[in-house]
């Protein structure tokens, strides 16, 4: 995973390793994670996740890739029973 996690922190993006807490929700593992949204991770703070230790991650959306895009995700989550045919073609 780290080697994943490495490919899109070396495009410039910032990433944030995620639990699931108690009540099943993923949550972010680090609470300051806010502050990548205005600047770069440098690569100590990348080391310092320690990604390693996490089974998922996430990227901080809206940054500025290297190649000048910004990235963005959509994630539309559906559960079971409400997952039809018909949104499947939707989406």
């Amino acid at each position: 995973m780290k080697i994943a996690a490495q490919a899109y922190w070396e495009q410039g993006l910032a990433i944030v390793p995620f639990i699931i807490g108690a009540d099943g929700k993923k949550r972010p593992a680090i609470i300051e994670w806010g502050k990548w949204q205005t600047r770069r991770q440098t690569r100590e703070e990348f080391d310092a996740l320690n990604i390693e230790r996490y089974t998922m991650f996430g990227v901080v959306c809206g940054t500025k890739t290297n190649n000048g895009n910004y990235f963005c995700v959509i994630d539309r989550d559906i559960k079971d029973s409400k997952f039809t045919e018909e949104i499947k073609e939707k989406l």
